[in-house]
């Protein structure tokens, strides 16, 4: 079974980005290095209390799917 550190990419979707923006400054960089650690970490799992919390339980949901596909080696290269 193939595990998320054997990928080499991730699709990163535009409403992840305008989700992040809403956040106070202080807390997009650790949204962006959640995102990026999650797709690419086998046993990362960010705690997020809060707004980060929420906009987590929006994202994760996608990225989960997006590592579905990876594994049925069905990833498709989109714009």
């Amino acid at each position: 079974m193939k595990k998320k550190s054997d990928r080499n990419k991730f699709n990163f979707m535009k409403s992840f980005y305008e989700a992040v923006e809403t956040l106070p400054e202080k807390d997009k960089s650790k949204m962006y290095e959640a995102i990026i650690k999650y797709s690419f970490e086998d046993d990362y799992q960010p705690h997020f209390k809060g707004t980060l919390s929420t906009v987590w339980i929006l994202i994760k949901p996608i990225l989960d799917n997006s590592f579905k596909q990876f594994q049925n080696g069905s990833q498709r290269t989109s714009d």
